[in-house]
């Protein structure tokens, strides 16, 4: 019995409306936004008779088969691998591939190529996918024939891009060139590699983000790449329209709490970096208790705190964050914020105890830096970050596919094939692997080296604050003791940093209970503090 097929392939990319919360940006640097184009894909189609014991399931098994097919010169050997990949025999027919090479017509080798391709897709092989896929793309000849944009199209709507997203495939630097260099517009498939590409790229990958449908899974990361990158050059204007254009829109609709919390605090920073403190403390209040960033948040506040001087939220967010239940957590600005508000009170008493809080609390966070710098092996850190969880998980797939290579390199032994022993292009594959899964242990690496560096730059940079705070105060006791301290104690004018606090006000209708010395768990971050200051006219 005969059937006949007809298979359409259509890609569809919508529009998403966005509107709130880069605003707050946009008001205090200026700039509007613009709108974006949308793109669709090409329609693809094919008309083929097929035998009825064949699985000719997706447009590109279609025109694989119809070319060989048609063919007449198609040798024995060949069709039976055909058939095989025909009748979804992946695995058998993968196997086949060394002993076929010189076998395939030359009009077709194309076709094989590309199919070839599509069974290291359908055997869940990703690196090796994409290292073959990318060797064959920069052929002329296989780039502009029609079945490599079948196969391309037929990936696509077979779930690529969750596919690659669950894969964590990698790029070397001239892998990287060579997909950069293709037409963003050949397929979505190509595009969606090019975005994962341009991930922590800067602006390289403005031209990608402007192609991606607001669905896609890279839009948010890649947005922000370009984001982080405009407000580095002090384009804080084009930061917040980049936010606004390409991130509001898909957390309006996901109303995913980790995408809204990340997104509220890289607001905030880019508003505190405008100088707009109301904005920023707006954003890093909205994060919610419990949201990884929430503590990070709470720290960075106390810096928009102490410049818009709300002395009596500062000293109570001062208060929970020097408990006990922190003394395991790497934050060295706390103590620095601390003697800065003491200092400007002149609580000359609490400022020496901050210095030695400090150095107490951040000696053993040096030690364990030094030796996540100074070793050869880098220790795990303590909090993985998103980039360091991607670089595990691309390792852990790494080896996953090595095992699954080794396993189809012995299983081939035993299959019917024209030649013993295992077959060379297991091998092949099982040899860049080993290369791939070596660039990925050295990627993992220098994500800890990065972390690491990271803490020894903030510890750093607090050593250096806390130094010039320590200049501040003997240059104002010396003041002091010279007599004449009662026009100038507490109005230092040699750094931005100290300011004087606003006075301190409870509304009246709020219920204020005294500190008793313990912070209890429903009391972090909501003590305020209505300690004066012991500086003239505090």
């Amino acid at each position: 019995m005969i059937s006949f097929l007809l298979t359409t392939l259509l890609s569809v990319s919508g529009v998403a409306q966005a509107d709130s919360g880069a605003d707050a940006l946009l008001r205090s640097v200026g700039g509007s936004v613009p709108t974006k184009n949308t793109a669709t894909d090409t329609t693809q189609a094919a008309n083929i008779f097929v035998q009825d014991d064949l699985k000719l399931t997706d447009p590109f098994l279609i025109q694989f088969y119809s070319s060989f097919s048609a063919d007449q010169s198609t040798p024995f050997e060949v069709k039976t691998w055909v058939r095989k990949i025909t009748r979804h025999e992946f695995e058998a027919a993968a196997h086949l591939w060394s002993v076929l090479q010189g076998k395939f017509p030359q009009n077709l080798q194309n076709h094989a190529d590309a199919a070839q391709a599509y069974l290291l897709y359908q055997l869940n092989l990703p690196q090796s996918f994409v290292s073959f896929w990318l060797e064959k793309i920069q052929s002329d000849a296989f780039s502009k024939s029609p079945i490599s944009s079948i196969l391309e199209q037929t990936l696509a709507s077979q779930g690529f891009d969750a596919w690659m997203m669950k894969s964590s495939v990698q790029f070397d630097p001239t892998q990287t060139a060579q997909l950069m260099k293709l037409d963003s517009n050949r397929s979505s498939m190509v595009l969606s590699l090019q975005a994962l590409a341009s991930l922590r790229k800067g602006l390289e990958g403005e031209k990608v983000l402007a192609l991606l449908s607001d669905t896609h899974p890279l839009k948010v990361d890649l947005a922000k790449t370009v984001s982080l990158a405009y407000a580095k050059k002090g384009d804080l204007a084009m930061a917040a329209r980049i936010l606004k254009q390409d991130v509001e829109p898909i957390l309006e609709r996901k109303k995913d709490l980790k995408l809204l919390s990340n997104y509220y605090l890289q607001i905030a920073r880019l508003l505190y970096q405008a100088g707009s403190m109301d904005g920023a403390a707006a954003f890093y209040q909205k994060i919610p208790n419990g949201a990884p960033e929430y503590l990070t948040a709470q720290e960075e506040l106390t810096w928009v705190w102490l410049r818009d001087g709300a002395t009596d939220r500062l000293r109570g967010h001062l208060v929970t964050l020097g408990s006990k239940i922190f003394n395991e957590r790497f934050q060295p600005e706390v103590e620095l914020v601390r003697s800065i508000s003491n200092l400007k009170m002149c609580y000359y008493g609490d400022v020496e105890s901050d210095f030695r809080s400090f150095s107490t609390k951040n000696r053993e966070f040096a030690k364990a830096i030094d030796k996540g710098l100074n070793s050869s092996e880098v220790p795990v850190v303590a909090i993985p970050d998103p980039f360091t969880i991607r670089a595990r998980e691309a390792l852990s797939v790494r080896d996953s596919e090595l095992s699954r290579l080794k396993e189809l390199s012995e299983r081939s032994i035993s299959a019917v094939l024209p030649a013993v022993g295992p077959q060379s292009h297991w091998k092949n594959f099982e040899t860049l692997l080993l290369k791939n899964q070596e660039d990925a242990k050295k990627t993992l690496q220098a994500e800890y080296r990065r972390q690491w560096n990271t803490q020894h730059t903030a510890l750093q940079e607090a050593i250096r604050k806390m130094q010039f705070v320590k200049v501040e105060l003997l240059s104002e006791l010396a003041l002091a003791q010279l007599g004449q301290a009662t026009d100038q104690v507490g109005t230092s004018q040699s750094s931005p940093l100290l300011i004087q606090p606003k006075q301190l006000e409870v509304a009246e209708k709020q219920q204020v209970y005294p500190f008793d010395g313990v912070v209890w768990s429903d009391e972090l971050f909501k003590l305020r503090s209505v300690t004066r200051g012991k500086c003239l006219g505090q």
